[in-house]
């Protein structure tokens, strides 16, 4: 429920969510770094957690940033087609492919 209201808000605001979730993630981890004793942040420490489509996103942002010690994946989305696909219920998916196939 909390993801749909997100995005509702998200979309009525005509905010655009990017793939380079590194540019997004980089600035948050220098800040972190910036005010470590603040926050008291252990530097070796520094996770990221993403769910869902965030998932996907923490992935590609942990590629890029090196100074993350651990990523964790929450059902992250791997293959939007075969994501999709598994919420059809089979009838419905069978008639999507027979159609496909008629063309």
């Amino acid at each position: 429920m909390k993801d749909l209201v997100k995005e509702r808000f998200i979309l009525s605001q005509k905010i655009s969510i990017s793939f380079d979730w590194e540019k997004v993630v980089t600035p948050v981890i220098d800040f972190l770094l910036n005010n470590k004793e603040k926050y008291n942040v252990d530097i070796e420490r520094i996770a990221l957690m993403g769910m869902s489509l965030g998932g996907y996103l923490a992935a590609r942002a942990a590629a890029f940033e090196h100074r993350l010690s651990a990523c964790i994946l929450y059902n992250g989305v791997y293959d939007g087609k075969e994501s999709l696909e598994s919420s059809f219920p089979p009838p419905l998916l069978k008639s999507i492919k027979d159609g496909m196939n008629r063309s």
